[in-house]
């Protein structure tokens, strides 16, 4: 220390000019400025380190780097004293400006090697005093006495320093992911305001009719990947979703490579209607992102996991997307799976602007109707305009009740119309590359209400829909009865209207409630009516001639299969399940 010499001659000094009498009072002297200088030395950290700081902010501004670093607390805590004073000068308390530089390039380059896989700046301000304080116990030993150590020693003793704390940061890291509840049952599961139960964090204000999607890692999760403990069929609330750094997964995690769809749906992925309002928007997400396809879905229905999609909806997906893509069951073990990239769609295209959707499902007939090679038949032949009428019959459960009686009144009608193809055609006899078939080559289609009249998105953009229903749906069944009304809207065709049977048998038990009486109606057969047929038919058979008259030049046949379609070179595989 730098005061051991004084005291050396000091208390010679004495002993040569004092008697035995006066070394109890110099012993006590040298005891008393011992204890000072130790005293001193043991505050000295903490106050030298405060004008380091006042050096290095000066010479090479630092502070700004570390937002979360309190301000009476840059570079020092209380616990790391000890390890501070090793740093102490021997003979200057203030640093150099090289030394100040040193201890600046040292710190940054150590600091931000780790900052991005860590997020350092996301922990408390006291886990950052205590790191920033060790880095800069170690580094300003290094930079302050180089002949201690050769330059390749200092810097395995400071990989090494660094290797263990870091170690400690990642291990709280990997036990800090926060998992929270897929299905929020404090919200209503599907709403028009920017909250819903599924990922109910996750809050977006619409857009000017755009896709509403979440993409990760992305600034909404700073920069996290998706994790989910989500593989409850049975209740949503029991899943869960957080967010983690990619190098520091939860404990017991799978992390799956690749981009994966993840999507929420209110109703279910069998019924084609259903299904397709809620996977039709990753088409548009994928078109808009360089037509890049994902490994897999990952699908829940009000948060409880869906281990499959109906085969109609997968095979929009597989010709829409270039490629088959599984459905993933998350069977890993049971810790969290979490994801590479994820896109989430909770909403399916509930926000998409008319416009846009238009656009959507242009992009979906044309990739569809070319994976089936679907030519969409011929609009003039001899000079004269085709009309292709298709009754299109169900079977079972809203079907009609006497399809010949209705099948004979089209047909009647048709006749009277020259260029006027009618046909009969039974849905379930149908492949699913030939329900695309017959749609492109239908230029109105008749049928009842029911998930077949999806298949109208094949049809040519203007063609005409006339839908049927049987008694009951009018007072009892919602909103839901206009679905097809909506879906020809969004896909360009042109929907003339509906005829509602008012025959058959009464709602028995009616006390019971609408809910009974739907369930009763919802699936009885369809009748008819002659006249009221007839005329409707003829109607809609007049209106479109006049509105396709104009779709062909100088009277010549004219080819509708899609020559090329957005993301064609994407296509990774040619054959549907």
């Amino acid at each position: 220390m730098k005061y051991t010499g004084c005291l050396r001659a000091i208390a010679k000094s004495f002993v040569k000019k004092t008697s035995k009498n006066h070394y109890v009072y110099i012993t006590s002297c040298v005891l008393v400025l011992i204890l000072l200088q130790l005293w001193a030395y043991e505050k000295k950290p903490e106050w030298i380190l405060f004008k380091w700081k006042e050096t290095i902010d000066k010479n090479y501004p630092l502070s700004q780097h570390f937002e979360n670093a309190n301000e009476n607390n840059w570079l020092v805590s209380s616990d790391e004293h000890d390890i501070s004073a090793k740093c102490v000068p021997n003979n200057e308390l203030e640093l150099t400006a090289a030394e100040a530089q040193c201890l600046r390039k040292a710190l940054l380059n150590k600091f931000e090697q780790r900052q991005s896989s860590l997020n350092i700046q996301e922990q408390n301000a006291a886990n950052n005093n205590r790191l920033l304080n060790f880095l800069v116990a170690i580094l300003r030993q290094n930079c302050s006495n180089p002949e201690k150590k050769t330059e390749k020693e200092a810097l395995e003793h400071d990989a090494e320093v660094l290797k263990f704390k870091l170690k400690d940061l990642e291990g709280k890291l990997q036990k800090s992911v926060t998992f929270l509840p897929l299905k929020d049952t404090r919200f209503a599961g599907l709403t028009d305001s920017e909250q819903t139960w599924f990922m109910s964090t996750l809050r977006v204000i619409n857009d000017g009719g755009k896709l509403e999607f979440f993409s990760f890692p992305s600034d909404i999760s700073n920069d996290r990947i998706l994790c989910l403990q989500g593989r409850n069929a049975h209740d949503g609330s029991q899943n869960s979703y957080g967010f983690a750094w990619k190098m520091q997964l939860p404990i017991n995690s799978t992390l799956l490579p690749g981009l994966t769809f993840v999507s929420d749906n209110y109703y279910d992925y069998s019924n084609p209607w259903h299904s397709l309002t809620a996977l039709a928007g990753f088409v548009n997400w994928y078109k808009e992102n360089e037509c890049a396809s994902p490994e897999r879905f990952v699908l829940y229905h009000w948060g409880e996991l869906v281990k499959t999609m109906g085969s109609w909806v997968s095979n929009i997906m597989h010709a829409s997307l270039g490629r088959h893509v599984e459905v993933d069951s998350l069977e890993y073990g049971d810790g969290p799976v979490c994801f590479e990239k994820a896109v989430v769609m909770r909403r399916g295209i509930g926000r998409l602007s008319l416009d846009k959707r238009i656009l959507l499902f242009d992009l979906i007939r044309c990739k569809v109707r070319k994976f089936c090679n679907a030519s969409g038949g011929q609009r003039f032949i001899n000079g004269i305009q085709v009309v292709n009428l298709t009754l299109l019959a169900r079977t079972g459960s809203r079907s009609f009740e006497n399809v010949s009686v209705v099948a004979n009144v089209l047909e009647k009608e048709c006749k009277k119309v020259s260029g006027c193809n009618f046909r009969l055609v039974h849905i379930a006899n149908l492949t699913f590359c030939d329900q695309i078939s017959v749609m492109s080559m239908t230029d109105i289609l008749v049928t009842v209400h029911g998930a077949q009249l999806t298949d109208m998105i094949f049809m040519d953009k203007n063609s005409s829909v006339m839908e049927m229903f049987p008694k009951g749906w009018l007072e009892l069944a919602g909103n839901g009865q206009y679905v097809f009304q909506w879906l020809a809207s969004w896909s360009g065709m042109k929907h003339e209207g509906i005829w509602r049977d008012n025959e058959g048998p009464a709602c028995p038990n009616p006390e019971k409630g609408s809910s009974h009486c739907f369930a009763f109606y919802k699936d009885l057969r369809v009748g008819h009516n002659e006249t009221f047929l007839a005329s409707w038919t003829a109607d809609v058979l007049h209106k479109f001639k006049n509105r396709t008259n104009h779709l062909t030049d100088n009277g010549l046949s004219k080819e509708f299969i899609p020559v090329t379609c957005p993301c064609d070179h994407a296509n990774t595989d040619d054959h549907l399940i």
